[in-house]
């Protein structure tokens, strides 16, 4: 069986890698962000962890409980990290689930809510 990665780079410089497996009846996405704890201003160490907290907590027209509950009803185990370099966003699920998991990491990246009024709750997270 021949490995065949299929590679993309769109107008606003995201680079596409996939990988067809064709056996498979599950899919997976990994979301890499250059936004990792390295970024982070001498003043404000721990930013890139606190932002990774935040964006969950509602995205687009989501709030953090919708979007919990639409991933969880896709069927998607979610993760999400901070490294030296990246923030990475990912999951794993049913293959028909990877077009709407991905429209909704979409918004988490594009379109964060940050509600002000879970500021003081998120920096007890992190």
């Amino acid at each position: 069986m021949t490995q065949q990665i299929f590679t993309h780079q769109f107008a606003n410089g995201l680079t596409l890698l996939a990988e067809s497996m064709d056996w498979l009846e599950s899919a997976a996405f990994s979301l890499l962000l250059p936004a990792g704890c390295a970024y982070d201003p001498l003043d404000r160490l721990g930013l890139s962890n606190f932002r990774c907290e935040m964006v969950r907590r509602g995205c687009g027209d989501r709030t953090a409980r919708q979007f919990v509950d639409d991933l969880e009803n896709l069927g998607v185990d979610r993760s999400a990290s901070v490294g030296t370099s990246h923030t990475s966003y990912g999951g794993a699920m049913p293959a028909d689930s990877l077009y709407p998991a991905l429209e909704i990491h979409a918004d988490l990246v594009q379109r964060p809510l940050l509600p002000e009024e879970q500021l003081d709750e998120g920096r007890q997270v992190c």
